[in-house]
C-alpha cells in the first residue's frame, strides 16, 4: 500500500499478470475483488496513474463496472474515479474517452443497492479528498460519497471518528455550500452528515 511498492509492482509487469488473472477468473467475484482492491491502491498514487491508463485495462474496467456483484463494481468504479482525475496529458490517446468512462461511472453508481455487510476497509480517508473536490466531475464525487456513506453507516464507531478527525466533514460541508453541486451528490453528502449526527457528531447543514 506504499507508492514505492506500487511502483515495483508495475515495473515487474504486475499489471499484465493481473489482467491475465481477470480474464482467467472472469466472473469469479472473490478473485476480481482482490485484484481490483490491489489495483485501487496503485490508482491512488498520482504519478503511477499513467501506467493504468491504457485501452486494454480500461476496457476490462468498463466490463467489470457492470458486474452483478456490487463489490466488484465498486472497486472498478473506485479505480476509474482516481484515473479520471489524472492530468489531461495522460489522457492524450484518442482511442480512450474519459467522458465515456465518467458517463458509465455515474450510471453504475446509482444502480447499486446497499450491501448488508461491510465490504471494504480504509485506514484513512485522505485519498478521497481529491475525489470529493472534483467539482467538474460529479460522477467521481458520487462514488466517493457512496463509499463514505457505506463505511460510516456499516461501521459507525470507527469511521465517523476517522472522517471527522481527518477534517473530511469540512470538505463535505464545502460541497453542500456550493450552489451548483449536483443534486445526487448533495443528497449523498446529506446522508453522510445524517449518519454523523446519529452518532453524536453534530454539524449544521
Amino acid at each position: 500500500e506504499s507508492p514505492a511498492t506500487c511502483e515495483v509492482f508495475l515495473c515487474e509487469k504486475g499489471l499484465d499478470l493481473f489482467l491475465q488473472l481477470l480474464k482467467v477468473f472472469s466472473r469469479k467475484a472473490a478473485v476480481e475483488t482482490k485484484v481490483l482492491g490491489l489495483l485501487n491502491n496503485i490508482a491512488e498514487v498520482s504519478p503511477l496513474r499513467s501506467a493504468l491508463i491504457n485501452e486494454s485495462f480500461l476496457t476490462q474496467l468498463k466490463y467489470l463496472l457492470w458486474s452483478p456483484n456490487v463489490d466488484v463494481s465498486y472497486f472498478a468504479a473506485g479505480i476509474i474515479s482516481h484515473l479520471v482525475c489524472a492530468s489531461h496529458e495522460v489522457w492524450s490517446d484518442p482511442s480512450i474517452s474519459k467522458d465515456d468512462l465518467l458517463d458509465e461511472l455515474g450510471k453504475a453508481v446509482i444502480t447499486w443497492e446497499e450491501p448488508k455487510e461491510e465490504m471494504v476497509a480504509y485506514r484513512s480517508f485522505q485519498p478521497f479528498v481529491p475525489l470529493l473536490t472534483a467539482v467538474n466531475m460529479h460522477q467521481v464525487q458520487l462514488w466517493a460519497l457512496w463509499a463514505l456513506h457505506h463505511v460510516t453507516a456499516k461501521n459507525s464507531k470507527r469511521y465517523c471518528r476517522m472522517l471527522v478527525s481527518e477534517g473530511v466533514d469540512d470538505v463535505l460541508q464545502q460541497i453542500l455550500n456550493l450552489p451548483n453541486t449536483n443534486g445526487l451528490v448533495r443528497d449523498l453528502a446529506e446522508k453522510v452528515f445524517l449518519v454523523l449526527q446519529e452518532n453524536g457528531y453534530s454539524k449544521d447543514l
